[in-house]
């Protein structure tokens, strides 16, 4: 019982984050994914699976083997910025100097991976935050 509470803490929770920020984001309660409507009609469900995913392997493996540190945050993050600049070049056409074809493409696989560093992030963000809180406060007491 206790292996499937661990279990449930540590992988459900942050997959469920997942979904209820995209569930806000569907809904226009916040608005932090570029807004495409076209890409939301066609590829939300797919990106929505695959942040899922990638927040149950963040969570695993930031739970198992290494630490979310500053490392693996700022990784994260760049991944997250690298993502996002298909969506700040829209605006100039001539910024990345791509065909329309081959800009279209571009945004798909940026679109669908911005679901997956929001899905590393809640997953590992969320094992980080349950170490801490499960660390104990003084040397002599036990976890």
């Amino acid at each position: 019982m206790r292996r499937f509470l661990r279990l449930l803490r540590d992988s459900a929770i942050p997959a469920a984050g997942v979904i209820a920020f995209d569930l806000a984001q569907r809904h226009h309660l916040i608005q932090i994914l570029p807004a495409n409507p076209a890409l939301d009609g066609q590829y939300r469900n797919l990106g929505l699976l695959l942040g899922v995913l990638a927040t149950l392997v963040a969570s695993a493996d930031f739970g198992s083997r290494r630490e979310f540190d500053l490392r693996a945050l700022l990784g994260t993050l760049t991944a997250l910025v690298a993502t996002l600049l298909p969506f700040i070049g829209r605006r100039d056409p001539a910024f990345f100097r791509l065909s329309p074809d081959t800009f279209a493409i571009v945004s798909i696989v940026a679109y669908l991976g911005l679901y997956v560093t929001i899905g590393i992030l809640f997953g590992g963000g969320w094992i980080r935050m349950v170490r801490e809180v499960a660390r104990p406060t003084h040397p002599d007491e036990s976890a």
